[in-house]
């Protein structure tokens, strides 16, 4: 189901199978506020792996961070359910499509190929992104976790200079097109003039369809074909299920090297029991979906709201003292003070504190919060 806030925010409702966003104005702003603007610098700790080159942001006195903003102009966003019954674009495109999990820098190499023939030919730069990932119908024992949510990926399409980017429900129609059918119609709703991808790319009924079919169908539809190579880290190629593994060790410099940028989860500040407000470290409670987890413990980050970036303390796990057993994000953040009930934000994870602790007493646990929210200051000050 796709998030609620993407339609709320957009003053829309899903009346029927397709929606078009076009973000001018008030609404362009009300918009980019609810799709999570902002990225920390990443000049952090790199151990000689590649630079990100995403935008940073100057500390203000309280240590929040402020991003810079913007894509080139108006993005037109697009949920689609009936890939089939979607009415062909007015303009012709350079086009990418994939389930982009990661958004990782395997994939910006792709995107930066279709933003920069779009601006040489003068065509609109399209991506398409199936939502969500086709293993959850396919195969849902298999389905890994998600690095992105939709509004991460709305918005990071958009600074990057998008045209139009339209997320795409994997549906069984779609499941059983056969990959020239596919490509057929997919050349011929965004009226794609070049299609760039990934190395690996894999399309149509049970994967059938890869580069060599592509580039043998671009003369007959009509379309230049362009493919990036694997990327490379550390000596090995760059994957989504080599940032899933580096998450789930709590290696953020390996993810971020990998990413681009550094990992973040991502939802809305849901209610919670209030025991953080009662034992004085308020906190925000974020529904993180099905994305990617670390080990459970406490760690050290950023929660970025509305553009800015705070200093926080962050608790992953189900909190043993009083009995939980549901796993569950809380960010206290640190010197700030407001109500984030019912607002998106982005949990960064910087550095694993320690491991989840039970504790005998209430009052054990204050102390050791207290601690955390020391070592948490000295960890992002360094």
């Amino acid at each position: 189901m796709f998030p609620r806030h993407l339609y709320q925010n957009a003053r829309a409702r899903h009346r029927t199978r397709s929606r078009l966003w076009r973000l001018h104005s008030d609404a362009r702003a009300h918009a980019q506020r609810a799709l999570l603007r902002g990225s920390r610098d990443d000049a952090r700790r790199h151990r000689g792996r590649p630079s990100t080159g995403d935008r940073g942001g100057e500390l203000d006195r309280r240590g929040a961070r402020h991003v810079g903003r913007g894509s080139r102009r108006g993005l037109a966003l697009r949920i689609i359910d009936g890939f089939w019954e979607t009415p062909r674009l007015e303009r012709p495109t350079a086009l990418t499509f994939g389930k982009f999990d990661a958004l990782h820098l395997g994939h910006r190499a792709v995107f930066r190929s279709v933003l920069d023939r779009a601006r040489v030919d003068g065509v609109d730069a399209a991506a398409l992104f199936l939502h969500p990932n086709p293993l959850k119908l396919i195969a849902p024992e298999r389905c890994p976790a998600s690095l992105t949510s939709l509004s991460q990926k709305f918005r990071m399409f958009e600074e990057m200079g998008f045209d139009l980017v339209i997320a795409g429900r994997f549906d069984e129609r779609l499941r059983e097109a056969p990959a020239r059918d596919f490509l057929a119609r997919l050349v011929d709703v965004f009226r794609a003039r070049v299609i760039a991808v990934g190395y690996s790319v894999r399309f149509g009924y049970q994967g059938r369809g890869d580069l060599t079919l592509l580039r043998d169908q671009a003369s007959a539809l009509g379309y230049e074909a362009m493919a990036e190579e694997a990327h490379m880290c550390d000596g090995e190629v760059i994957s989504s299920t080599r940032i899933r593994d580096a998450v789930a060790r709590a290696d953020f410099d390996l993810a971020e090297a990998m990413l681009g940028r550094p990992y973040a989860l991502a939802g809305e500040v849901v209610e919670g029991n209030r025991m953080g407000r009662e034992l004085g470290f308020p906190t925000a409670n974020v529904a993180y979906g099905d994305m990617q987890l670390p080990p459970d413990g406490i760690y050290a980050g950023y929660t970025r709201h509305d553009g800015v970036s705070y200093p926080s303390a962050i608790s992953i796990g189900n909190r043993p003292t009083f009995g939980g057993t549901q796993v569950v994000v809380e960010s206290y953040l640190l010197d700030f003070s407001g109500d984030l009930y019912g607002q998106e934000v982005e949990v960064e994870l910087v550095e694993r504190i320690r491991e989840q602790e039970k504790f005998a007493s209430v009052d054990a646990l204050t102390a050791r919060i207290q601690d955390d929210v020391r070592r948490a200051r000295e960890a992002l000050a360094s």
